[in-house]
């Protein structure tokens, strides 16, 4: 069965065979950086950091961590790759998949940092942390819960906030784009390119680089 770590995997594998990417971004200080190399806008034509993403299509597009989401020093492309294969069926993404990717150009990353930051992110932190893993300190943690939802909607939003507290030891504060609001809403705001295929990345590729 291959997994949706597989899947993430196997998008970044292709992305750095195309564009011929380091993923090694040691001395990236973007900890959700995935690789550097050539940017694929000719507005931007210096090597860049990359955001990889490989969901479900509809699916909202999911960052690990809050702070580093609202926390970036530089420019950035935002890659997500939107694909329709049955994951538990044991389908492996490909460069022939049928996929539809969408890149965003993040040259002002301080807009984008503003869309996520949360200036009680420090006092909710400490609040979820307060409150230890296990069903049995539900009843403790859904008010903090409700509370910092409420905090966090105080302005309208395109990101939703996501705290993760469960079982198995997570306990941290994702957050999503839904994916209309990424497609649509995102697309006011930043320059973007939409490729058919991994086939069609690489033709535009090879055109930048000839």
């Amino acid at each position: 069965m291959a997994s949706k770590t597989a899947h993430g995997k196997a998008n970044e594998k292709i992305f750095n065979e195309i564009l011929g990417l380091d993923d090694d971004t040691s001395g990236n200080p973007l900890s959700e950086m995935d690789a550097f190399g050539l940017s694929i806008f000719p507005s931007y034509d210096d090597d860049i950091s990359y955001q990889l993403k490989c969901i479900k299509k509809g699916a909202a597009v999911c960052n690990a961590d809050l702070k580093t989401s609202f926390s970036h020093t530089q420019p950035f492309i935002l890659v997500t790759t939107f694909h329709n294969l049955k994951i538990r069926q044991g389908d492996l993404l490909t460069k022939d998949s049928s996929v539809k990717i969408r890149a965003y150009l993040i040259a002002d990353y301080i807009k984008y940092n503003k869309l996520f930051y949360f200036n009680e992110y420090d006092y909710f932190r400490e609040k979820m942390k307060s409150v230890p893993n296990g069903h049995e300190y539900d009843y403790l943690w859904k008010p903090i819960l409700k509370e910092g939802q409420s905090l966090y909607k105080k302005e309208p939003r395109i990101v939703s906030m996501a705290p993760k507290r469960d079982s198995s030891g997570q306990n941290r504060i994702q957050c999503a784009i839904p994916y209309k609001k990424y497609i649509n809403e995102f697309s006011e705001l930043f320059e973007y390119k939409d490729f058919n295929g991994f086939k069609e990345l690489e033709e535009h590729v090879n055109k930048i680089k000839s």
